[in-house]
């Protein structure tokens, strides 16, 4: 039976691990952080908050704790897409790996 080349293989491995229903999740999560921040920031500088380091250090504690509470998922798909990605990578190393180790015995069978 023919080896499979690397394009079939990887292919075969993609099929096995499907990827996150939402492609952009660590887009969109770090996007809404960062719009939670910009919201934050203009809210304690219409308080009168103007001392900068101040400010900018209650933005970011007020918009961790909205961010923590209001982008709870968001966070877990970001975490799934990440989870996904790191199994595809380890199939893809797995699949890579077992096609040269064929290849080498192939080669010490041949030259033996």
């Amino acid at each position: 039976m023919p080896e499979p080349t690397n394009d079939e293989a990887l292919t075969a491995v993609d099929a096995e691990v499907a990827a996150p229903p939402r492609p952009h999740a660590v887009l969109r999560y770090t996007t809404l952080r960062l719009a939670l921040f910009l919201v934050a920031l203009a809210l304690l500088w219409l308080v009168r908050i103007r001392d900068g380091l101040l400010l900018v250090a209650i933005a970011l504690v007020l918009s961790g704790l909205a961010s923590y509470v209001l982008l709870a998922a968001q966070r877990d798909a970001m975490s799934a897409q990440l989870h996904a990605a790191r199994i595809r990578r380890s199939a893809r190393a797995g699949a890579r790996a077992a096609r040269e180790d064929a290849t080498d015995a192939d080669e010490e069978r041949g030259d033996g």
